[in-house]
């Protein structure tokens, strides 16, 4: 879509600034340059539109060029995000299992040691008294 529209532009440019003697952009290639260096948002300012015709198709290729650039950097964002996230989503699940299984062996190693504490006591208990 961006190639049509660039290509598109130049032919526009390149035939909109044919006139004017102050024009910068003299051949199809001068704007195929042109629409280029517009459209990759480098726009070194070596040629460019003098007509309002030009300058108004510059300002549609200079959007579309952000557009584009927005929309490859938020596709590459998104990337890195499903990369990162996946693996810590896995690891997570497998996690949270272990997580739950170490808790069910903590609760029954304490009501082990619980009812190991309360033979402990019963047992010290008729000794405490005899001693009395």
């Amino acid at each position: 879509m961006t190639l049509v529209v660039m290509t598109s532009c130049a032919v526009v440019v390149s035939h909109a600034e044919r006139l004017p003697p102050t024009r910068d952009i003299w051949t199809l290639g001068d704007a195929a340059w042109w629409a280029l260096s517009t459209v990759t948002t480098v726009g070194n300012g070596d040629t460019y539109p003098t007509t309002v015709t030009g300058r108004f198709v510059g300002a549609v290729l200079m959007v579309t060029g952000i557009g584009l650039l927005g929309t490859v950097t938020a596709a590459v964002a998104a990337w890195f995000v499903n990369i990162v996230r996946a693996p810590a989503d896995a690891e997570s699940a497998d996690t949270d299992t272990s997580v739950i299984v170490l808790m069910t062996q903590l609760s029954a190693k304490v009501d082990e040691l619980r009812a190991e504490m309360a033979g402990m006591r019963q047992d010290a208990a008729p000794n405490q008294h005899s001693a009395d």
